[in-house]
């Protein structure tokens, strides 16, 4: 599935090097699991927080990250 059309009918507030037509071939909130093609999906939860393995992310392949927080980098 394209990128756009998972983020369809989302208040998108900042697209950052990633082509909206990017095909996505997974999509995990845990880093461990990220792949090449996946989104991972960052966000605050009762025991982690998600934005903390943003790297960790990108690292292990991640074509694009959804993110609740703003992020540096």
């Amino acid at each position: 599935m394209k990128l756009y059309e998972l983020v369809d009918g989302l208040e998108i507030i900042e697209l950052l090097d990633v082509d909206e037509s990017t095909e996505i071939l997974g999509i995990t909130e845990n880093s461990k699991e990220v792949k090449s093609g996946y989104l991972f999906v960052a966000r605050r939860g009762i025991k982690s927080d998600g934005h903390f393995y943003v790297n960790d992310a990108i690292k292990n392949g991640a074509s694009a990250i959804l993110y609740e927080t703003p992020l540096e980098i």
